[in-house]
């Protein structure tokens, strides 16, 4: 096989595979497994379980209990579909409880504990 030639067929199947992978590489379509770490801001163990459901068919795609020890945290993957949105539910044994609207699955939703201040949910994007 000439260099001409080599160069040729490579070329031609450079540009596929680079379009077929862009899908996973920037989140367009398909699904992936999204991270959502809970924080433990408080001074006492708390048992925290999150529960997280798709709101296109109700149904529950991660449901956890997780122990956490003060300063400590979580991190739970989260299976999901890209374009789709997700109720993200968290309740704290003897605690508050609060739900949030998930809604741009390629961030990194951070769940922190604030004992009085009750929960903050906040986006990491661009990690």
């Amino acid at each position: 096989m000439t260099d001409s030639t080599r160069r040729a067929v490579l070329s031609g199947l450079t540009l596929p595979a680079v379009l077929s992978l862009s899908g996973c590489v920037f989140g367009i379509g398909g699904s992936g497994a999204e991270p959502l770490t809970v924080h433990n801001r408080t001074t006492a163990t708390q048992t925290v379980t999150v529960t997280v459901v798709m709101q296109s068919d109700e149904s529950t795609i991660k449901d956890g209990t997780v122990e956490l020890e003060p300063a400590a945290e979580h991190q739970l993957d989260v299976l999901m579909r890209r374009n789709e949105q997700f109720t993200v539910t968290v309740d704290v044994t003897s605690g508050p409880r609060a739900t949030f609207e998930w809604e741009d699955v390629s961030s990194h939703l951070h769940v922190i504990l604030r004992g009085s201040d009750g929960i903050l949910f906040t986006e990491q994007v661009g990690r």
